[in-house]
């Protein structure tokens, strides 16, 4: 009987998401984490009627830096790599390996992203505006943490199908 040796199939190659589907993700992204914000806020502070929203979130530096850091953290272990704006850009994060993220990886990837937007906001608009014109740009976090940010293969995209997405596919 001869050794026959069963046909490798080889990994699909992994490709890096374009800087234009990284920023509607990480703009998503921060539209949930501000509904978040909002709702923590409210929920949190007795004095919200009285003082109203700008204020309370100027007052509560901790609970902002709290949510930020368990949204990008829990949300990508939670999904295989994906978050809201991932989600609907078809994109996932992963190891520079192409492996799973992993706990620490997620950690300093939001701690990252703290950093971007902390004391001021013009770091992380530096950051998107570099996704948007220079190709092949890693974030801050990518880069501390051996992560990439990878397109979704074939039907692991539930979006893939949509019209309404369809300008993001073109990216």
């Amino acid at each position: 009987m001869a050794n026959a040796k069963a046909p490798t199939q080889k990994a699909p190659a992994l490709k890096d998401a374009s800087p234009r589907r990284r920023f509607v993700s990480f703009i998503i992204d921060l539209l949930v984490v501000a509904l978040i914000l909002g709702a923590a806020i409210y929920l949190l502070s007795d004095r919200f009627g009285q003082i109203g929203l700008a204020s309370a979130l100027g007052e509560s530096i901790v609970i902002q830096i709290a949510i930020i850091i368990l949204y990008f953290t829990i949300a990508p272990l939670v999904s295989s790599g994906l978050s809201v704006g991932k989600y609907f850009t078809c994109i996932r994060l992963v190891m520079d390996d192409g492996s799973p993220i992993t706990a620490k990886a997620c950690v300093i990837r939001a701690l990252a992203h703290v950093i971007d937007f902390f004391p001021y906001v013009i770091p992380g608009l530096l950051m998107m505006l570099m996704w948007l014109f220079v190709p092949k740009v890693k974030g801050l976090g990518d880069l501390w943490a051996h992560t990439r940010v990878m397109y979704l293969l074939g039907d692991e995209c539930p979006r893939r199908r949509s019209k309404v997405w369809g300008f993001i596919r073109r990216a």
